[in-house]
């Protein structure tokens, strides 16, 4: 691995629809991140156990483990409570005030 393969900023995926998932990794690797993906809140958590990216994209409304718990569990953890969170949702309007209740920083939202 070379010098420029190490400095890629790591951007961490998680979403439940594998449509999103591939659109955004796509994009990101065209863009000179280096991706990882997790497919649910709890697959995430594992990869955040052994790995910590730069920054995570995070869906809102999964199966399970929602958003909201994921980024609770990212927040509350010493390791991880210092990574970029940036929420994505089709749905973000309805949870608004679920998410204001997080109590949490460095997170943004973009509506898909």
């Amino acid at each position: 691995m070379d010098n420029q393969e190490k400095n890629r900023p790591v951007v961490l995926v998680i979403d439940d629809d594998t449509a999103n998932l591939y659109l955004l990794l796509h994009y990101l690797d065209s863009s000179g991140f280096k991706t990882m993906m997790a497919v649910s809140g709890k697959s995430g958590i594992r990869i955040l156990e052994r790995l910590l990216p730069d920054l995570i994209l995070l869906d809102i409304m999964m199966p399970g483990m929602n958003g909201f718990e994921v980024c609770r569990h990212i927040k509350a953890n010493e390791r991880t409570k210092d990574i970029q969170t940036i929420s994505t949702s089709r749905s973000a309007g309805t949870y608004q005030n679920t998410y204001n209740n997080t109590t949490s920083k460095n997170r943004n939202e973009i509506a898909k």
